[in-house]
């Protein structure tokens, strides 16, 4: 089975930390990568988690940090996707056309501090 990479273990930690949604959390921890998809502009990671877990009473798609980088075209943002109450994908994906298959330096951060940060 393949793991996280360090990205999206920390997408994920980013969401636990600004989040007080137990179902969630409990979720998010006990996610296992089913597939990876690697579409040139950003990434469907396709998640399984166990459905003795409690559902999660959120809307989908749950928005996640923006992603800001040079390594991906104009920066990029993520997007927790899921159906009935679990969470069943992670989207991640740039702002513009590339996102590179191997990001390694990034910084995250919620919407309206990029947003303030790209207004100047």
């Amino acid at each position: 089975m393949t793991e996280l990479n360090q990205i999206e273990k920390d997408i994920l930690r980013w969401v636990i930390d600004h989040t007080n949604d137990n179902a969630l959390i409990n979720q998010l921890l006990a996610a296992k990568i089913k597939e990876r998809n690697w579409t040139q502009a950003g990434f469907d990671i396709l998640l399984n988690v166990d459905k003795n877990l409690k559902k999660v009473d959120i809307e989908f798609p749950i928005s996640g940090p923006q992603i800001v980088s040079s390594e991906i075209e104009h920066d990029g943002g993520s997007n927790i996707w899921g159906r009935g109450g679990y969470i069943t994908a992670l989207e991640l994906y740039a702002n513009g056309s590339y996102f590179n298959e191997n990001v390694s330096q990034y910084k995250l951060m919620d919407l309206d501090t990029y947003n303030k940060r790209n207004s100047n």
